[in-house]
């Protein structure tokens, strides 16, 4: 069930993932913005707007990563569930560059702080874009009623053990 703190956490996880994606785009449109009319400024332009499609893609995939491996590993999907974290691992990777560029962009001209800073900004505002929706926002399974009783895996009895309980049984019959 949803309630109003998931409902705000939904709010939060979406504006961080729009801050990463401003971030990340913002000097390649601060450059075409500069550079004039689209016309004539065609490349600036047409950057802009294809690293705009392609960090809007990446954030979009990287908030999902988490969800959907946990959807993987509870339906045994191991290949899926590898390859989340392998193509997640990319994802941030990318996210993380892309959102530095921009604050590094950014940190020239305010002075916001020092260079590891803006690398610690960068990659904790991925994270959170990875973490944020299953940490926040999802429902939360309810135990199940039977996990704090443990019973034994059932095991078929071998055919070997079959037949020495079959003979023995015979042998205890005959015997009365």
């Amino acid at each position: 069930m949803t309630d109003y703190t998931q409902g705000r956490a939904q709010f939060a996880s979406t504006a961080l993932l729009y801050l990463a994606i401003a971030f990340g785009t913002l000097s390649f449109w601060t450059d075409a913005l500069a550079a004039g009319d689209p016309l004539t400024a065609t490349v600036d332009w047409m950057v802009a707007a294809f690293l705009t499609v392609a960090m809007l893609a990446v954030s979009y995939l990287l908030s999902g990563v988490v969800l959907r491996y946990a959807d993987a590993r509870e339906k045994k999907a191991t290949v899926t569930a590898r390859l989340v974290v392998i193509l997640g691992g990319v994802l941030v990777l990318i996210e993380g560059g892309m959102t530095h560029q921009g604050l590094a962009w950014l940190d020239a001209r305010k002075d916001l702080g020092p260079e590891w800073a803006m690398w610690v900004a960068s990659f904790g505002l991925s994270g959170l874009n990875v973490f944020a929706l299953y940490t926040f926002a999802r429902d939360i399974p309810k135990p199940k009623a039977d996990a704090h009783r443990v019973s034994p895996p059932f095991t078929e009895e071998s055919p070997a053990t079959a037949a020495g309980r079959s003979l023995a049984l015979h042998r205890h019959q005959n015997a009365a």
